[in-house]
C-alpha cells in the first residue's frame, strides 16, 4: 500500500501528505511522505528486514487522528507489516515526525466502543512503559505524569458515552503525549510482544497492549518498583503510598473489565512453536528498554500461560 501510493505521489508530483484516521493510517501517511522522496520499495528500509537508509527529507505530514492512543501523530517512525515474514517492522527518519498534527477530540466520536477502548490502553500503557523504561528522560516522566490521573475516568466515560466532549479531548491529548513520550524515552515489554504477537495473528495492537498491561507490570516491579509506584500514583491519581503498585494493578484490571477485554490471550491457545516464533520476532527496539533485560527464553517463559 505504501509503494503504491508513494508512486502516486512522485506521478502526481504531490507536494504534502494529509493522513486522517487511525494509527495505521497515519503511519502509512509517513511511509509515503518518505517514500515520494526516496527510491525503491519501502520494504528495502525497514529495520531488520532491508539494508537502505532514507537519505531524502521526507514530504512534510499533516496527521489528523480519529483515533486516540497510538500517538503517531507525535513520533518519528511508521510501523508497517510484512505480511510474508509475519513481522511488523518500523520506517524511522528524524523528519518523520508531523509538521502539523490537528486533534479534534470530535474526530473520535464515531470510533466504536471496542477502538475506543483497544486505543485508550493504547496510550495508558505508552505513558506508563515510558516511565518506566531504562531509557526514560526526566522531561517525558513528566509529560505522562500530566495525563495520566485523566485516563481513568475519561476512558471509561468515552466507552459508555462516545459524544463526551471532555472525555474525548482529554483522551486526544493523553494519546499525543503518549506518543511524544514512547519517541523520546522507548517502551518495553508490553509493546516488545504487541509487535510480534499482531503480526503473527492480526490482532488489535491497542487489545495486546491492554491484556498484557498488569501481566507486564508484575513481571517488572522488581526492576522498576520506583517508576511504577509514581505512574501508578498519577494513574490513580493520589499520592505514593506503599500499596500504590498493588493498587494500580488492580485498578488497571478493573478498568480492563470495565471495557470488556479479555483478562488473557488463552482465547487463541498458542503451541510452543507460535510462541516461540512471537518471541523471536519480539525482541526489537521496544523490548530493549524493559526493565528486566528479556531475552528469547524469557519472553517464552512469561508469554506461555497467558496464551497457551
Amino acid at each position: 500500500m505504501v509503494d503504491a501510493a508513494a508512486k502516486v505521489c512522485r506521478t502526481g508530483q504531490g507536494a504534502i501528505v494529509v493522513a486522517c484516521g487511525g494509527g495505521s493510517v497515519i503511519d502509512c501517511g509517513k511511509a509515503v511522505a518518505a517514500m515520494a522522496k526516496n527510491p525503491g520499495s519501502v520494504r528495502a528500509y525497514l529495520e531488520g528486514v532491508g539494508k537502505e537508509s532514507l537519505t531524502a527529507r521526507p514530504l512534510p505530514v499533516v496527521a489528523i487522528p480519529t483515533t486516540a492512543g497510538t500517538g503517531s501523530e507525535a513520533t518519528r517512525n511508521a510501523v508497517l507489516s510484512v505480511p510474508d515474514l509475519g513481522i511488523k517492522r518500523s520506517l524511522r527518519h528524524p523528519d518523520l515526525v508531523p509538521e502539523v498534527a490537528i486533534l479534534d477530540p470530535q474526530l473520535t466520536w464515531s470510533s466504536p466502543p471496542q477502538v475506543t477502548a483497544a486505543s485508550g490502553m493504547d496510550a495508558l500503557t505508552q505513558l506508563i512503559e515510558s516511565c518506566a523504561s531504562t531509557k526514560r528522560r526526566p522531561e517525558t516522566t513528566s509529560l505522562a505524569l500530566q495525563v495520566l490521573p485523566a485516563i481513568r475516568a475519561a476512558l471509561t466515560a468515552c466507552y459508555h458515552h462516545p459524544d463526551s466532549s471532555e472525555e474525548r479531548a482529554a483522551m486526544s491529548a493523553s494519546a499525543f503525549l503518549s506518543g511524544v513520550c514512547l519517541a523520546n524515552s522507548g517502551l518495553g515489554l508490553v509493546h516488545g510482544i504487541a509487535s510480534g504477537l499482531g503480526a503473527l495473528k492480526d490482532l488489535p495492537h491497542g487489545l495486546i497492549c491492554a491484556v498484557l498491561l498488569p501481566h507486564v507490570l508484575r513481571y517488572n516491579r522488581a526492576a522498576a518498583e520506583p517508576q511504577l509506584r509514581e505512574s501508578l500514583a498519577a494513574f490513580l491519581n493520589e499520592p505514593p503510598a506503599p500499596l500504590t503498585v498493588d493498587r494500580g494493578i488492580a485498578a488497571v484490571e478493573e478498568l480492563k473489565q470495565t471495557l470488556g477485554l479479555p483478562p488473557d490471550l488463552r482465547v487463541l491457545r498458542l503451541s510452543r512453536k507460535e510462541v516461540r516464533e512471537v518471541a523471536e520476532k519480539s525482541m526489537g527496539s521496544s523490548m530493549s528498554g524493559n526493565p528486566v533485560p528479556m531475552t528469547v527464553e524469557k519472553v517464552i517463559d512469561f508469554l506461555c500461560p497467558l496464551a497457551c
